[in-house]
């Protein structure tokens, strides 16, 4: 029994806190003023939700996961265009000027010029002394002269004795010319004194070379022979040679 009325007397006493606690808890609308359990989340009257409500929660926002290469390779980009800018400032500096060292210009040496060559003068003796010429006759000499011959010259003097009148007839020409003046004929001469007794002869011949003939002629005198007394000299130059 006792127990009976115990249990009775704490399901009194658990009712009336209940039923307090279900005073007390009771809320009202904060727009339309209904009151409303405890636990309501929405007013029963305008549906407006209560504090109870659940909350809703904001969708997170994807985080979008940005790559930091191209960020890279633009920051390695730059570092090489400005070590390039300085490297290029620093080797575009004026250098200076290099020590410019005055040399003597060379002096050339040009080769010798060939002399030209040199002529020398030659003589030689074509008569000298005395000779007899005999009554209707000719004493002559023959010379020959070379190409090389240059200025060539006969100079001389001569004197006859015998005669009447002492006289005799001297004559330079080339040995064919002396072949016609032998016979008689007509002929060409580079000297001729005419009949004479004195004679100088001073008479050039031609270059070119040849066979002369130096002859003094008595073929005139047909009973006297003559004396000639006298120097004839042939002279002449040759290039480069002594």
């Amino acid at each position: 029994m006792l127990s009976l009325k115990k249990a009775n007397k704490q399901w009194c006493n658990n009712s009336k806190t209940s039923v307090l606690a279900l005073i007390l808890a009771t809320m009202y609308c904060e727009r339309c003023g209904t009151q409303l359990p405890d636990e309501a989340a929405f007013c029963f009257s305008c549906s407006k939700p209560t504090s109870n409500a659940p909350k809703q929660i904001p969708a997170a926002t994807p985080q979008r996961h940005t790559s930091k290469t191209p960020w890279v390779i633009l920051a390695v980009l730059l570092a090489c265009v400005i070590i390039g800018l300085a490297v290029r400032l620093t080797t575009d500096k004026p250098k200076a000027p290099a020590e410019v060292i005055s040399l003597p210009a060379p002096v050339l040496q040009r080769p010798p010029l060939p002399m030209p060559p040199v002529p020398f003068y030659h003589d030689k003796k074509l008569f000298s002394g005395s000779i007899a010429v005999n009554a209707h006759s000719m004493y002559w000499v023959t010379f020959t002269l070379t190409p090389s011959m240059q200025k060539i010259r006969v100079t001389g003097h001569f004197q006859t004795y015998g005669g009447r009148q002492n006289d005799i007839q001297a004559v330079i020409c080339s040995d064919e010319d002396f072949i016609n003046f032998r016979n008689g004929h007509q002929a060409q001469v580079v000297y001729d004194s005419g009949k004479t007794t004195v004679g100088d002869i001073n008479t050039t011949i031609p270059d070119g070379g040849g066979k002369y003939v130096l002859a003094f002629n008595n073929s005139f005198s047909m009973l006297s022979g003559k004396t000639v007394n006298g120097e004839v000299t042939l002279g002449y130059e040759i290039l480069g040679q002594p």
